[in-house]
């Protein structure tokens, strides 16, 4: 998967968001503070069709599922993505009160690592967090992060 490029060097991360609370969104914008020459183009599904559907078309590199319903319907959606764009990072976002309901927080957890949601972070989100994510999701040290999001394929 090649990376799109802009003028000045600026790199792009393709950025797909799920989840019904749009508010999700405008906490991703800005681009991530944090990453130097990186632009983030988010696209956001509400429901789980339409994220398969952009998905597939616009090949994200990282995969933002808020945990706003059942985990188990989350779990399914990050399997369903994963055969979709293989190369993409999952991470899911969450409020406390909303991964405790119906189960054990480490239940959830597991579950979903169980289903190739690689990393997780609170809501609202904080670039030093996402940052963090990031790091961790494309690389053991943040240079090196940039770099595979630049040049994944």
């Amino acid at each position: 998967m090649a990376s799109a490029q802009h003028g000045g060097g600026e790199r792009t991360l393709r950025v797909l968001i799920v989840g019904a609370d749009t508010s999700l969104e405008d906490e991703f914008r800005p681009p991530p503070s944090g990453l130097p020459d990186t632009h983030g183009v988010p696209h956001y599904a509400a429901t789980y069709r339409p994220a398969v559907e952009i998905a597939r078309g616009r090949q994200p590199n990282f995969i933002l599922i808020d945990v706003d319903r059942d985990v188990g319907e989350v779990a399914a959606l990050s399997k369903d993505l994963q055969e979709v764009v293989p190369e993409a990072a999952i991470a899911a976002s969450f409020k406390l009160d909303q991964l405790e309901q119906g189960q054990s927080e480490s239940a959830a957890i597991i579950e979903l690592l169980r289903a190739q949601v690689r990393d997780f972070i609170r809501r609202p989100l904080s670039a030093t967090e996402l940052r963090s994510v990031l790091d961790r999701l494309f690389s053991r040290t943040p240079t090196a992060a940039i770099n595979s999001i630049v040049s994944s394929g």
